[in-house]
């Protein structure tokens, strides 16, 4: 289940952003995830509490956006605009 290994990634990067901003807690985290990421997300919302345990992110509400492949392309062709 490779989803263990993206939601700590996830606790890494938002913990080191925290410190970073001299935080101590996290209160929320919103993730977008497309649907060409290859994330399944029953598996990540399964694996997030053994994740977030003892992290800044253990108390946080966590929201989810997800998105088409339709809607990730359109993303990927404006940013090559750009």
């Amino acid at each position: 289940m490779h989803e263990l290994s993206i939601a700590l990634g996830i606790v890494d990067l938002a913990e080191s952003e925290a410190k970073k901003a001299g935080g101590t807690t996290i209160e929320s985290i919103e993730l977008e995830i497309g649907e060409l990421s290859g994330v399944e997300i029953d598996a990540l919302e399964f694996a997030w509490s053994s994740a977030t345990a003892n992290t800044m992110l253990e108390k946080a509400t966590k929201t989810i956006e997800t998105f088409s492949r339709e809607e990730q392309c359109a993303l990927n062709v404006k940013q090559n605009l750009k």
